[in-house]
């Protein structure tokens, strides 16, 4: 309660026109603005909303902020971001002069040391908590995180900055209590050390839910179909509701094995159709290779197996497509997707040349042709397909 005391007593106007009532104001006019555009208004309007919101947020932030900083004493935090302020200036204006680019990386890290000083020395200084949890390791944590994975330039660089937060944090809260500035080691008392060893801790468990939560991520990135399983009874995964319906690779991987098999087999004499279906698991290694190249996770190319088999009919053949789901699933039966394909025979179309040959009866019959028809729906089965 001490922190939001503190907050309240910060952002609470003393007179009407204040830093503080133009800050909330623009607060308030960044909530609008997002109701205006959830709310579907044109888009002029909604960008009049944004600009004076932002425009009232900056105006009363840099107010604030200036108020905030006015120096009290030379040895202050108030110092060190002055000094971070002043190297980011003078880091733009390197930039503009065109300064060399180890110049202007050099001013721009200066800027953000002091920044990591100073907001750590200020939190500390005027003991800001939050649910009584001191603020200042876990902000300079962030910021020093910030400034060495700069996620902004490598998006690859952001899982990792998060992941080592909580180990920064956990370090800039413990080196200060066990190391002096001389680099020689103190023994701080029982009390803090129990509080550090708990902050170790704690940091190393958050680091450790953070760095899964990632790895998480990048399975389903990488494995898409692995969301068609229920995580109802996961322990540690909760799977938030979508609108998007998730659909297995194994359903790509059947279209265009249903578009080679119709494509191979349309139009072809009867006996030969016979004869690929004969040797259908022969004909079906080329398919499958080709149509796995095509998969828009190619990750899974090796847990998917496409089967096929064939039942005789009265007017054909029934070819069953099967691909297999080889990966893990949430329970042990597994699954597969099938589609079913009808094969039949047609006669060709008389031509007039065969018309006349048939009434002289000098003519052989026609040969038949295979025709293919599928289903458009895909049947998504529970367990492994029996032969």
């Amino acid at each position: 309660m001490q922190s939001f005391d503190q907050l309240t007593k910060v952002f609470k106007p003393p007179t009407l026109i204040s830093w503080q009532t133009i800050f909330l104001v623009g607060l308030v006019g960044l909530l609008l603005a997002i109701a205006v555009i959830q709310l579907g208004f044109n888009e002029t309007t909604s960008n009049l909303v944004i600009t004076v919101a932002w425009l009232l947020t900056t105006v009363g932030g840099g107010w604030g902020l200036l108020t905030v900083l006015s120096l009290t004493e030379f040895n202050s935090w108030q110092t060190v971001l002055m000094l971070s302020l002043f190297s980011w200036l003078t880091s733009l204006l390197a930039e503009m002069v065109s300064a060399t680019e180890f110049t202007v990386n050099l001013l721009s890290s200066f800027g953000w040391i002091f920044l990591i000083i100073g907001t750590g020395w200020g939190l500390s200084v005027n003991s800001v908590k939050l649910f009584g949890m001191p603020l200042s390791p876990w902000v300079s944590g962030a910021l020093l995180c910030a400034f060495v994975f700069s996620p902004w330039a490598n998006e690859g660089n952001l899982a990792p900055a998060i992941v080592t937060w909580p180990l920064a944090s956990a370090a800039i809260a413990i080196v200060p209590n066990v190391l002096r500035w001389n680099f020689t080691f103190k023994k701080p008392d029982v009390s803090t050390r129990q509080q550090l060893a708990l902050f170790f801790v704690f940091s190393l468990l958050l680091s450790g839910w953070l760095q899964f939560y990632f790895r998480v991520q990048r399975w389903l990135e990488d494995y898409p179909t692995l969301m068609v399983s229920d995580f109802g009874n996961s322990s540690f995964i909760y799977q938030l509701p979508s609108r998007r319906e998730r659909l297995p690779q194994g359903i790509p991987l059947l279209v265009a094995a249903e578009s080679e098999v119709e494509q191979q087999l349309n139009g072809m004499p009867w006996p030969r159709v016979e004869r690929w279906l004969l040797n259908v698991d022969d004909q079906l290694v080329p398919i499958e290779r080709a149509a796995k190249n095509r998969l828009d996770a190619p990750k899974e190319k090796d847990l998917w197996n496409l089967q096929a088999q064939t039942f005789e009919t009265p007017v054909g053949y029934e070819l069953r497509l099967r691909s297999v789901w080889l990966g893990p699933t949430s329970t042990a039966q597994g699954f597969y997707l099938e589609k079913t394909c009808l094969i039949n025979k047609q006669l060709p179309a008389a031509t007039p040349t065969d018309e006349n040959e048939a009434q002289t009866g000098n003519s052989p019959p026609p040969t038949p042709l295979g025709v293919v028809d599928c289903e458009l729906g895909t049947d998504f089965v529970e367990g492994f397909p029996t032969q």
